[in-house]
C-alpha cells in the first residue's frame, strides 16, 4: 500500500497523519527566542501511553499529546454520525493503519470481539468455599460456584455478608492447581 499523507484536522499545514499509521510535521517557521526559525518536517516518534501509540503535537506555543489512531481516523475516516471513539478491527491497539480503524460508540467499543472475555479473565479470581466441617472447595471463580447466587459469594468475601449456601467463602489468594 502506498504510504498517503493527509493534514490533520486543526494542524493543518503543520502535522500530517499517514494511512499506514505514521504520524509527521511539516516544514515550517517557528517563533522562537531569537526570533523566526525554520524547523524541517520529520516522521515523528510515536510513544506507547495506556497500550495506544501516542505522539506529541506543537500549537501556538503549547504541546498536547495525542493518541495516533485518533489523529488518523480524524485524517482519513469520515465520521457523518459523529461518533466519539476509535476501535482498533484486529483488537492491536498499536496498529493504526487506516485499514484498521473505525468511529464507533463506546458500547461497540467497549463490548468488540473478545473485549469482554479479556476484562472478564483479568478481573476473575478464584474463590474457596468452607462448609460446617472445616472442608474447603476451591473454584476458579464466582461464576463457576454453580447454583449458588454469584453476587452473594462476592458480598460473603468481601464482609458485606456472613454465609452464602451454607458455606462461607473468600477469595483464593493465589490459583490452586
Amino acid at each position: 500500500m502506498k504510504e498517503i499523507w493527509i493534514d490533520i484536522p486543526g494542524y493543518e499545514g503543520m502535522y500530517q497523519a499517514s494511512n499506514r499509521g505514521n504520524i509527521r510535521s511539516l516544514d515550517r517557521l517557528v517563533k522562537h527566542v531569537c526570533g523566526m526559525r525554520k524547523e524541517k518536517g520529520r516522521i515523528l516518534k510515536q510513544r506507547l501511553l495506556r497500550s495506544y501509540m501516542s505522539a506529541s503535537l506543537r500549537k501556538n506555543g503549547k504541546l498536547k499529546c495525542c493518541f495516533a489512531h485518533r489523529l488518523i481516523a480524524l485524517a482519513f475516516l469520515p465520521n457523518p454520525d459523529g461518533l466519539k471513539e476509535v476501535n482498533h478491527k484486529d483488537e492491536c491497539k498499536t496498529n493504526n493503519n487506516v485499514r484498521n480503524l473505525e468511529w464507533c460508540s463506546h458500547s461497540y467499543n467497549t463490548s468488540y470481539g473478545t473485549a469482554r472475555k479479556r476484562s472478564a479473565e483479568k478481573t476473575r479470581k478464584g474463590v474457596i468455599a468452607t462448609d460446617e466441617s472445616g472442608n474447603e472447595y476451591y473454584f476458579d471463580s464466582v461464576h463457576s460456584a454453580s447454583g449458588i447466587a454469584g453476587n452473594h459469594i462476592s458480598e460473603c468475601c468481601s464482609g458485606k455478608r456472613k454465609k452464602c449456601g451454607g458455606f462461607s467463602w473468600r477469595y483464593a489468594e493465589a490459583a490452586i492447581v
